[in-house]
């Protein structure tokens, strides 16, 4: 048994089988928190990813939850998933004002909102070896009150 399980995992690429249940650290600049924000990912499994982080949309803290699949094989990898990011702003009471329907407005001004949450998605690519550094590029669409926007972002960390 233990030698058909060791034939099974030498005919596996080996990017794949050193990606299995990597976690990670990194900076994104852009992506689904807005600016920019830290991140910690941890593998769930070998394609599975899911990813907390904090960071900042105009002034306002923001804190993205995403969970994402790698597909591919070795170093090089796509990488599909969504979450939601939630935007931490200043709640002017329920008076009569009426929040603006403008999107940038929402998200640049956020008037009266308290916190926010919109949708996000991510597509990109994702270069990471088996060990240490590690690099995405992501289209990263927002969705909030009916209206999608186009975003993007560019990560570098380090798998450990």
């Amino acid at each position: 048994m233990r030698r058909a399980l060791l034939g099974l995992l030498l005919l596996l690429p080996t990017g794949l089988a050193a990606q299995a249940r990597k976690s990670a650290f990194f900076f994104e600049f852009g992506g689904a928190a807005g600016y920019g924000s830290a991140n910690l990912e941890l593998g769930l499994s070998r394609r599975l990813r899911v990813r907390g982080g904090a960071g900042l949309m105009w002034i306002w803290p923001t804190f993205p939850v995403t969970a994402s699949v790698l597909v591919g094989h070795g170093s090089h990898l796509l990488e599909v998933g969504g979450g939601a990011t939630f935007i931490l702003t200043p709640d002017e009471g329920s008076g009569d004002d009426t929040p603006p329907n403008d999107f940038i407005e929402h998200i640049l001004f956020a008037e009266g909102q308290g916190t926010l949450t919109m949708a996000t998605g991510i597509v990109g690519y994702r270069w990471q070896p088996a060990h240490g550094a590690m690099l995405r590029a992501v289209v990263t669409p927002l969705y909030y009150d009916g209206t999608v926007q186009f975003w993007g972002g560019l990560s570098l960390g380090f798998s450990f």
